[in-house]
């Protein structure tokens, strides 16, 4: 009934990625539907946008059950947001 999610983000490659990623972090492992016993991580790259350069900073984590892969999605996206 795990499930693996993957949310993605954009940053310019002139904004703070340290704190970004910091951002992503802490909404990733504070979100009530993660799976905190199965691992989790936030992968950083390069990306070409429309035309433009950007960091893609990528969130994976397990929720616990399938049902809530899009509850998880809104609730760490919403913290990102927020943060």
């Amino acid at each position: 009934m795990e499930m693996l999610v993957q949310i993605d983000f954009l940053i310019g490659v002139d904004q703070d990625l340290v704190q970004a990623k910091r951002i992503v972090q802490e909404a990733l492992t504070s979100s009530r539907y993660i799976h905190v016993k199965r691992p989790w991580t936030v992968l950083v790259n390069s990306v070409t946008q429309d035309g433009y350069f950007a960091v893609r900073l990528r969130a994976k984590a397990y929720v616990l059950d399938v049902k809530f892969e899009k509850a998880f999605e809104s609730d760490v996206t919403e913290r990102v947001m927020e943060g």
